[in-house]
């Protein structure tokens, strides 16, 4: 299992592109993957498990109040789980390939990997 925290850097913060953007890619992935924002520790969301939901419209829901600057959760688990956290690492430092500013200070760090 992996925990990671990002500050978010892309100048729109989360909206409905870069969550599609991040769900999609966390699609390709047989880890799960979970989500939970720093400021509302309990309202943790799976990103890409459909149990009664669409996924996106869950994380959709969650991700609706993340601005720039703001630090996003996420714990993955399963076999897959480090090329899972290398491509979310990876989308959240290209600003979600939406070619807008990066906040230049926005960092991706690893909290714990068991």
């Amino acid at each position: 299992m992996i925990k990671m925290s990002a500050t978010l850097g892309n100048a729109l913060g989360m909206h409905a592109r870069s969550t599609s953007c991040l769900v999609a890619l966390i699609k390709a992935f047989e880890s799960k993957v979970y989500s939970w924002d720093v400021r509302y520790s309990k309202n943790r969301v799976c990103l890409n498990y459909e149990d009664g939901v669409s996924p996106l419209i869950s994380a959709l829901l969650h991700f609706a109040s993340i601005n720039v600057g703001d630090v996003i959760c996420f714990e993955i688990t399963g076999k897959d789980e480090d090329q899972a956290c290398e491509a979310i690492k990876q989308l959240i430092l290209d600003g979600f390939h939406e070619g807008l500013e990066i906040k230049p200070d926005i960092e991706v760090s690893i909290i714990d990997n068991i």
